[in-house]
């Protein structure tokens, strides 16, 4: 490898800035001010030219065609410029590519993190949660991008949090489906009321306890983010809401049971629901209760006893051991050790995950005299999807934090 340019400059900057770099037969090793050295192949600077005519910048997206690059490709020469500022690689085909430096040394090829959300690590929590629930102001979190952020974020780390000092009307759920982006419209529509009402399409809409579940896993991809806000809370004794961290309690049952966690990741369960509300449906999807990542980590829950499909696509031999399983792991999500309650209060807004912050609520009794046009309890509802949440994370990190990207 022959060393093809150096610089001299000022290195006490924080801005990285190039001071070096040299070439070999397939891709250039640059070196800056902080001392780290990168090495970038050829073709892969040719793809990612960031000039004009190559990278759309109102866009943000190449445009050159991968048809018309050659894989072999290699530079005629190049240059660092502006004091380090930016590398200049000129091609045989008269072509010239800009590179910022800042813009090279965030693109490395090592094992940089490139997702800020990615260093955002879960933690499990079992009934100590009932005194360290994450809660944050509802005007602060609409107002504040530090507030909001911390609140995305632990929707990540602990899987829940709460917004107290929510106005007690409708229409707070989409307020903040909109502040974070959008909502997500399932077949109840974008939004959806929880109230004890006659001739219920959902067992959420009557009086009666709900087991912990998880929302909808009858579609392929299941709403990620749940918010339920209180608008009206019931006098009577119950409907308190319930919440259970799966993937402690998953974690635990791996160790303890490794037989019953085995056949729980591995058995695909058919859940299905058919009705009518924002529209008619049909849902129908068959996966595993407990579903893992490409590393063999906790990923979902997919518990929902209530529209479980009653037929079984499994040997007639191995269904009592189902049974066994899922039973077993019913148990311990609802053991106190492992398990929070508390009774909404009005104006409070809690959010959770609702592929791993299993949720249920207790019975209740209508008020003497009810009429359902007073909304004994009222509660109303929204989802977010993780790519929605995630999102907005990242540019507020950019905002918060100066983080170039393109």
């Amino acid at each position: 490898m022959n060393r093809v340019k150096r610089q001299k400059m000022d290195t006490s900057e924080e801005e990285p800035r190039i001071v070096e770099v040299r070439r070999s037969s397939e891709w250039y090793e640059v070196t800056w001010n902080d001392g780290y050295t990168g090495r970038y192949p050829f073709v892969w600077l040719r793809d990612n030219c960031r000039c004009p005519l190559c990278y759309y910048p109102s866009s943000k997206q190449r445009c050159v065609l991968l048809s018309d690059i050659d894989v072999e490709i290699e530079p005629e020469s190049e240059e660092i410029i502006d004091n380090g500022e930016e590398l200049k690689i000129y091609w045989p085909d008269k072509h010239v590519s800009p590179f910022p430096s800042r813009w090279l040394y965030r693109n490395r090829f090592d094992k940089t993190q490139y997702d800020s959300v990615n260093d955002i690590k879960p933690k499990p929590w079992g009934s100590e949660m009932i005194n360290q629930l994450p809660k944050f102001d509802y005007t602060k979190v609409m107002e504040d991008s530090r507030v909001l952020r911390d609140c995305l974020r632990s929707l990540i780390v602990s899987g829940i949090a709460m917004l107290t000092g929510a106005p007690k009307e409708q229409g707070v759920t989409e307020a903040i489906g909109k502040r974070v982006g959008h909502l997500r419209t399932t077949m109840y529509g974008k939004i959806f009321e929880v109230l004890a009402i006659a001739s219920s399409s959902n067992l959420a809409y009557t009086t009666l306890k709900l087991g912990l579940h998880v929302d909808l896993p009858l579609y392929e991809i299941p709403p990620s983010i749940q918010m339920l806000h209180c608008i009206k809370q019931c006098e009577t004794i119950g409907g308190e809401s319930q919440f259970c961290d799966a993937m402690k309690v998953t974690n635990d049952l791996k160790e303890s049971d490794p037989e019953f966690y085995d056949t729980l990741t591995r058995v695909k369960v058919d859940f299905r629901l058919r009705g009518k509300d924002f529209i008619p449906y049909h849902y129908q999807f068959a996966r595993p209760i407990i579903e893992l990542d490409e590393k063999g980590e906790f990923k979902a829950i997919s518990h929902n006893n209530a529209v479980r499909a009653p037929y079984m696509n499994i040997p007639v031999e191995e269904a009592k051991n189902f049974y066994k399983s899922l039973a077993y792991l019913d148990r311990k999500l609802n053991d106190k050790e492992n398990m929070i309650q508390f009774k909404l209060k009005e104006g409070e807004v809690v959010i959770f995950n609702n592929n791993r912050a299993m949720h249920g609520r207790s019975s209740f009794r209508m008020a003497q005299g009810y009429d359902e046009g007073k909304k004994t309890r009222h509660l109303e509802g929204g989802y977010l999807q993780w790519d929605v949440v995630k999102s907005a994370i990242r540019l507020l990190d950019e905002e918060l934090d100066d983080i170039t990207i393109h």
